[in-house]
């Protein structure tokens, strides 16, 4: 991974990941900041705005989701070896053990 990009519309949040370390080239627009707005969007708008300023399209994208954004170095570094596994699949989610499961007894419902 090379960049860690936040995408926001809160100064505060932004300000906190510039002081971490991450980037915050850009607002998202307000209508992002929405509690029923989907993934695909606002990271639609992030490659664009990306793509349009910079020319810099990531080979690979990583969500960290703002409603659980903490996750161990492992799991990343698992995802992306795994990514490279299934050279076919297009995404791919990271879950853990009890997550799976409840992801397998909501399916199956």
């Amino acid at each position: 991974m090379t960049r860690v990009i936040v995408s926001t519309d809160d100064e505060e949040i932004a300000q906190i990941a510039a002081m971490h370390g991450a980037e915050v080239p850009f607002r998202q627009p307000m209508k992002f900041a929405e509690n029923l707005v989907v993934d695909v969007p606002v990271i639609q708008h992030a490659l664009d705005v990306l793509r349009e300023t910079e020319g810099y399209l990531p080979d690979d994208v990583v969500q960290l989701r703002p409603t659980s954004p903490l996750r161990p170095v492992g799991l990343i570094k698992r995802h992306f070896t795994l990514d490279r596994i299934w050279k076919s699949a297009d995404h791919a989610a990271s879950l853990e053990p009890n997550g799976f499961v409840d992801l397998v007894e909501i399916s199956i419902r």
